[in-house]
Parts: C-alpha cells; structure tokens; sequence
C-alpha cells in the first residue's frame, strides 16, 4: 500500500488522505449514534455533519484540480475552460454555503425542518478545515522531496 501511495502525484495524494481521514473520524465518531444529549438532542448528527463535511471538501478538491488542469491545457489560446472555471468556481460556493445553511438550520432551529437535527453544524464546519492543510503538507513534503534530489526528475520518479 506505501508503494502505491508514493507512486501517486501529488493531488491524488490529497484525495487520498482527505478520504482516509474523513473515513478513520467518521468510524471513530460512531459510537455516537447510539447516545443522546442534552435535550434529548441524537449526538449521531456529529458523525453525520463529520461525513457530509468530509465529502463536500472531497468534492471541493476534486472540482479544484480538474478546474486547473483544465486551464493548463487551453488549446490555441482559447477561453472555453474560463467560464467553465467560473461554473466550477459558483458550484462549489453554492455546495459549501448548502452544506452549511443546512446543517446550521438543522442544529440550531430544527422546527424548521420538521424536527429534522441530524446533521451537526459544528462537526460539518470541522469537516471542512483539514483540506487547507493536508494541501499544503502533501505538496510541501513532495516540494521538498524533489529539491533534495535533485539529479531525478519528476518523470524519472514516476516510473519508479
């Protein structure tokens, strides 16, 4: 599993420890279900905010990397990927801002929703904060990895 993990580039490394981490808090979390609060508020809804948080920011990164590569690899100057760029842009804007109205609603004013108050806002706004950093982690850590090897290429790792 190492050797297919290093074999990966480094955006696909994101997705990687995005999933694993979402899934290894999600299943850490899930003995919640089974416990109510205060209120007789279902702590289950922190797993489940945790879930949905966790793939919103999967998602989210996912509609990043293909938005860029997308824009890399404009042909003959052309501008067809920028308002692509700019749907993909308002689409994760709107699924961040659905995610946390929703789950806000659901916490704090459930009546709304007829009772519904299954998806914890705070755990769903948690779920979202990791992906600035594992970002910047990964790609430092390939950064560095290059730079102190400098007589191999990126191509040459690859094959490896």
């Amino acid at each position: 599993m190492v050797k297919w993990y290093l074999k990966l580039d480094s955006n696909h490394k994101v997705l990687f420890v995005l999933s694993f981490l979402g899934a290894v808090v999600f299943f850490a979390m899930c003995p919640l279900f089974f416990l109510r609060g205060e209120n007789n508020y279902p702590l289950g809804a922190v797993p489940v905010g945790w879930l949905l948080g966790s793939l919103i920011s999967i998602v989210s990164f996912y509609s990043i990397t293909k938005m860029s590569e997308a824009l890399t690899k404009m042909q003959g100057g052309t501008l067809t990927s920028a308002p692509l760029s700019l749907l993909g842009s308002a689409v994760r804007f709107l699924l961040y801002a659905a995610g946390l109205v929703v789950s806000a609603i659901s916490t704090f004013r459930p009546e709304w929703f007829g009772g519904f108050n299954y998806i914890n806002f705070f755990s769903l706004a948690g779920a979202l904060l990791p992906m600035l950093v594992i970002v910047l982690v990964v790609h430092f850590r390939d950064i560095k990895r290059v730079s102190s090897n400098p007589s191999t290429s990126v191509k040459e790792e690859e094959k490896k």
